[in-house]
């Protein structure tokens, strides 16, 4: 059965990879920032290290002790794969996916680094 969550606490990308990405995310999701009485301030994770994300999650879990976490990673795959982690590490978060409004077929126009991570658990 699905059910509208209690509370939503954005976390957007910041710094982003590059200074002009810096409020693509927020404009991106005008509508979910948009919620009327949001009780939460928006939190900031750095939007290429997933160890950011994964500690910001570790902190709100402890802040929000007892709630259940469902986790949309809306971000950039960095912040997708800290929250992954996180998921991981706290079986009792639940990761869902978010099935965009529309689909483009060209997603980038031009190749940045790759970055590469090292995970020892």
């Amino acid at each position: 059965m699905a059910r509208s969550p209690d509370e939503i606490v954005v976390v957007n990308g910041f710094p982003g990879y590059m200074p002009k990405f810096k409020d693509i995310s927020l404009i991106n999701n005008e509508r979910l920032l948009a919620i009327e009485k949001r009780p939460n301030p928006i939190r900031y994770a750095a939007a290429n290290h997933p160890f950011a994300t994964y500690n910001l999650l570790s902190k709100l879990r402890q802040e929000k002790k007892g709630a259940f976490l469902s986790i949309a990673p809306l971000g950039t795959k960095p912040m997708a794969l800290g929250a992954c982690m996180f998921a991981i590490a706290n079986t009792s978060v639940r990761v869902v996916d978010a099935f965009p409004d529309e689909y483009s077929n060209v997603t980038t126009n031009d190749c940045y680094n790759s970055w590469a991570y090292d995970l020892q658990w």
